[in-house]
């Protein structure tokens, strides 16, 4: 990777560009050595800008440890959303009692880009403590919310896949529908 001024102003370079553009600098960040993902970790913990902070995550969430998942779950209620989406994004790489419990905490979260990532985030950690709260949530008025909680659902295994063929029509037809169609896909599996 080089020098750490090189990953300083690819870091740099990195927040200038709009989302859809971040990718070449996320990948040239993520081949780097110990040493870039050290100076990584060092700019989580002491820089404040959001935007540095979600780049971070974002490179980061590949390399997690306890003290990236620290550092991530202290902005799972910032300001910032895209902050706080980058946070609970690197968490779901990150299996740990602490990161299931912050990210069942954000299922109830009044955003709706919110509830829906950490559901996700929580079918990527396989966490059966959230079987209960993403059944509910195939119930969410926000069709994004219900198709990640029925994702997550399916992720978890047979526990998960029944609840989703418990949905029925006459109670509920869109989490009835989006339990079908989890259901009959293989792509998330």
């Amino acid at each position: 990777m080089g020098t750490l001024q090189c990953t300083h102003a690819i870091l740099d370079e990195m927040n200038q560009v709009n989302r859809f553009l971040r990718l070449p600098f996320r990948a040239a960040l993520s081949s780097g050595d110990s040493h870039t993902f050290g100076y990584l970790e060092s700019r989580l913990e002491s820089d404040k800008d959001p935007f540095i902070r979600v780049s971070c995550l974002e490179v980061l969430s590949s390399h997690m440890n306890t003290h990236i998942s620290a550092l991530a779950r202290k902005d799972l209620y910032t300001p910032s959303k895209n902050l706080r989406i980058a946070a609970i994004r690197a968490l779901g790489h990150a299996p740990d009692p602490q990161n299931v419990t912050a990210l069942l905490s954000l299922l109830k979260d009044p955003a709706w880009e919110i509830r829906a990532i950490a559901a996700r985030s929580l079918g990527y950690l396989k966490a059966k403590e959230a079987l209960s709260e993403l059944t509910s949530l195939l119930k969410d008025e926000i069709w994004w919310v219900r198709i990640n909680s029925a994702i997550a659902l399916k992720r978890l295994g047979e526990e998960g896949k029944k609840k989703l063929e418990q949905q029925n029509p006459q109670e509920d037809k869109y989490a009835y529908q989006i339990a079908q169609y989890i259901l009959n896909v293989t792509i998330y599996e």
